[in-house]
């Protein structure tokens, strides 16, 4: 059995200090063949590589098993997160592989892992078709990250019954924004889940200036308040999505995410179950609540949107 680990620079600094996972600034992988195991260590420096990427991060959360199944949400592997209320889905069939696909390009460009002159070049070309799979959805290409935005805009302006969309971070972009607005005074049901806390303090301090605007244009505002959401999903009519993007600017313009969109009804059915269970534990928020906010969080949360385009 071989186990790969693909991993984002912004992680926990226990990992820095775990020889077993780190050693002498190299990552290491673990191959583990039958009951005894071996590792070898490949020579990435982390602060070169840090000041290479300073603002990069793999934010995905895929879990690839023998090239035929695959689960992706937004589930973290930490302790912290066995507390958070997330979501994921199993993902078989073409899919898979456009993922698989992903990871290995992923880890050519991530370590010197001793791929054949074949095999790199095929997983970029794969990886590169990707785009064409309407149920995978990646984001390694400035022309796919426009895509998506484009696409989920399209969407919204099209909706007709709901728009339900649960996410941890709120900074969306002003079109995203516009639509939301749009579809509200068209009928459309339009709610958006936020946690009442996160493992960041300020966002949801700055997500609430950005979303206070439209509650009196007929958008609802539910704060879940029971734990942590960290959740990425969303139904808009009968169509529904999930994976590691946030509704923020780092996810569009700088982290690789990957999410999927789901094909069955029944699954859409359940993630739309999933939703409504958040609304009927979260607070509506309205104007008056916001305005209630200490003064030292609107101020703080204003300056920070500074470098919205960074967080």
């Amino acid at each position: 059995m071989e186990l790969a680990l693909l991993i984002g620079y912004m992680v926990h600094w226990s990992l820095f200090l775990n020889r077993q996972a780190l050693k002498l600034g190299f990552i290491t992988l673990w191959r583990v063949p039958g009951a005894d195991g071996d590792c070898e260590t490949f020579p990435i420096f982390l602060v070169l590589k840090l000041l290479n990427s300073i603002n990069r991060r793999n934010h995905k959360k895929v879990f690839l098993i023998d090239g035929e199944k695959a689960f992706v949400g937004g589930v973290n592997v930490s302790e912290a997160s066995l507390n958070w209320k997330d979501v994921g889905v199993m993902v078989e069939g073409p899919g898979v592989r456009d993922l698989v696909s992903a990871f290995s390009f992923n880890w050519t460009r991530s370590a010197s892992w001793k791929m054949d002159s074949v095999r790199q070049p095929r997983a970029a070309r794969r990886i590169s078709k990707s785009w064409r799979n309407p149920y995978v959805e990646l984001n390694h290409t400035l022309l796919l990250r426009r895509s998506r935005l484009r696409l989920l805009v399209a969407r919204v302006n099209l909706a007709t019954r709901r728009v339900w969309i649960a996410n941890p971070y709120w900074v969306p972009s002003p079109k995203l924004l516009g639509a939301l607005i749009k579809a509200a005074q068209r009928g459309v049901d339009v709610r958006l889940c936020f946690p009442g806390f996160t493992d960041v303090f300020f966002t949801r301090w700055v997500g609430e200036i950005l979303l206070a605007p439209l509650i009196p244009l007929g958008v609802k505002l539910y704060e879940y308040r029971d734990r942590f959401v960290h959740a990425k999903f969303m139904v808009i009519d009968n169509w529904g999505k999930l994976g590691s993007t946030n509704l923020n600017y780092r996810s569009q313009y700088h982290d690789l995410e990957a999410d999927v969109v789901l094909s069955r009804p029944d699954n859409i059915d359940s993630l739309a179950r999933n939703f409504e269970e958040y609304c009927e534990q979260s607070n509506l928020v309205s104007v008056v609540d916001l305005s209630r906010r200490p003064w030292v969080q609107r101020l703080i949360g204003r300056f920070i949107l500074i470098f919205k385009r960074w967080i």
